[in-house]
């Protein structure tokens, strides 16, 4: 069946709901320890599903301290704990790329620990990130246009790999990625 059951919306489009048009992702973390499986699942997919694989912790305190420089700025209602992210109703946040800047919870996360060894073990060597972190803080009902990141990232190669890393549990209600099938192709 369609995942959930309530109405899910893309910038102000209602979701069809059918299995074949909408599903959820295959999740990779059966073969993690196979870089050759993950590479052909890639290759096949055009994505690689890791749910929980990064350290829970290092998540949350990467989360900590971009909520608290929101409301920091008065970015998020006040009547809800900070931690919560929860969106002023008159919010238009679609990228807030500053508060990565010198956020070193953030940058372990992304730049060290599991992250990296993870594409070592995929790529099979060393590998570099990029020194933009691209940080997208999407209020309610915004979202973000449907985009490939080669357009950002792709100078000098498009031999990249982009990893979308929310800080936080994300379910359908507070929105997610939207991957269309086939696009890396």
């Amino acid at each position: 069946g369609a995942i959930g059951d309530h109405d899910l919306f893309a910038r102000g489009r209602r979701l069809e709901r059918t299995p074949e048009a909408l599903g959820a992702l295959t999740d990779s973390t059966d073969i993690l320890g196979d870089a050759a499986a993950l590479r052909g699942r890639i290759g096949r997919d055009g994505c690689l599903y890791l749910p929980g694989y990064l350290d829970r912790d290092e998540v949350l305190a990467s989360r900590r301290v971009v909520t608290a420089r929101l409301a920091a700025e008065g970015l998020i209602d006040v009547d809800h704990p900070a931690d919560e992210a929860v969106a002023l109703p008159e919010s238009r946040l679609r990228f807030k790329p500053d508060v990565a800047l010198d956020n070193a919870p953030l940058h372990r996360l992304l730049y060290g620990g599991r992250m990296i060894a993870f594409y070592e073990r995929f790529l099979g060597g060393a590998v570099r990130h990029y020194d933009f972190t691209w940080m997208r803080v999407v209020a309610p009902g915004l979202g973000t246009p449907p985009h490939g990141d080669v357009v950002f990232m792709g100078r000098g190669t498009h031999d990249l790999y982009t990893s979308w890393v929310p800080l936080g549990d994300v379910g359908l209600d507070l929105g997610g990625l939207i991957i269309l099938e086939g696009s890396h192709t």
